[in-house]
């Protein structure tokens, strides 16, 4: 799930719609999709006052934009118990075969190897 607040008072600060459709309509991107849920009113974070007196509508759509920014983490030896089993299993063949004299990945330097 996610939160969004604004310490702004008010109905002003975070906008959103009633959801009209029984359907779940979603905007959907590769790594992130926003479905209806529930709208904070308070200006306190998970606050039970608003201005009808209540903290929170339900069947609420989010109006805006969101930006989200993703910071892909590159492999190197001493970040390598970070990644999935599978993800090392693959670094290690792939490390054994640039050590072999007869692979065609012998013929590249450590830092090439190790930034594929």
């Amino acid at each position: 799930g996610l939160f969004v607040h604004s310490a702004r008072p008010g109905d002003s600060a975070v906008v959103y719609d009633n959801n009209r459709s029984s359907r779940q309509q979603h905007a959907s991107r590769v790594l992130l999709t926003i479905l209806p849920g529930m709208a904070a009113l308070d200006n306190r974070p998970f606050g039970d006052t608003g201005l009808w007196g209540e903290g929170w509508r339900d069947r609420r759509t989010f109006v805006g934009r969101i930006v989200v920014g993703i910071c892909w983490r590159l492999w190197n030896p001493e970040c390598h118990q970070a990644f999935p089993l599978s993800f090392r299993r693959v670094v290690r063949c792939l490390l054994l075969c640039a050590g072999r004299p007869e692979s065609p990945l012998h013929a590249l330097s450590d830092a090439v190897v190790f930034y594929v």
